[in-house]
């Protein structure tokens, strides 16, 4: 039994030998990292304002010349989609209005694409469909439409005059559509004169 002491002593001996040697090396390890080592923070603090995108039609009027509507000009969904119905009657006469396009966001704006849709290869013939600005101006992609400014746009449809080619005895019926589409305004808008 005293051999077995002897022996869990001296096995006790040896491992204190080594362990207090790595023990010693763990710490100097240690301590040397931490004097090498560098630590980098970046703290800061941003705030950002609240956005609002709103584009949307205002001030819809028929013109003084224009041949009155079957149905007043309304505006739906949220003032994005404006609907007209009109007669004309003889060759000569136009029906057009005027609309603001208006953008009360905060957030500048750009027409990305404008597409008019409604008028036949015949129907062209006898009747011209158009959408411009006020002074007459095409409205073309990139148009800028900063926030908080808005552009007067006129829309026009003429009965054109009429030749024997382009004599109808039908009557004729046309679904007019306009859409423009406007989004953020990027590097690529441009400013109306």
């Amino acid at each position: 039994m005293a051999k077995k002491a002897i022996q869990k002593k001296i096995k006790k001996q040896d491992t204190l030998k080594y362990f207090i040697p790595l023990l010693i090396l763990i710490i100097g390890i240690s301590v040397g990292y931490a004097y090498l080592s560098s630590t980098l923070r970046i703290s800061g603090r941003t705030s950002m304002p609240g956005m609002a995108w709103d584009v949307h039609f205002e001030n819809a009027q028929e013109d003084s010349d224009s041949v009155p509507s079957v149905s007043p000009i309304s505006l739906e969904k949220n003032n994005t989609k404006l609907n007209f119905n009109t007669l004309l009657k003889v060759p000569g006469e136009k029906y057009s209005f005027t609309v603001d396009v208006v953008n009360k966001g905060t957030i500048d704006a750009m027409v990305d694409e404008i597409l008019l849709t409604g008028l036949s290869i015949n129907q062209s013939k006898i009747s011209e469909f158009q959408v411009s600005y006020i002074d007459g101006s095409e409205i073309t992609k990139n148009d800028l439409l900063k926030a908080g400014d808005s552009e007067k746009v006129r829309v026009t449809l003429k009965y054109l005059d009429i030749t024997e080619e382009t004599l109808n005895s039908e009557d004729e019926e046309m679904d007019l559509s306009v859409n423009i589409k406007y989004i953020q305004a990027n590097d690529k808008a441009v400013k109306r004169n």
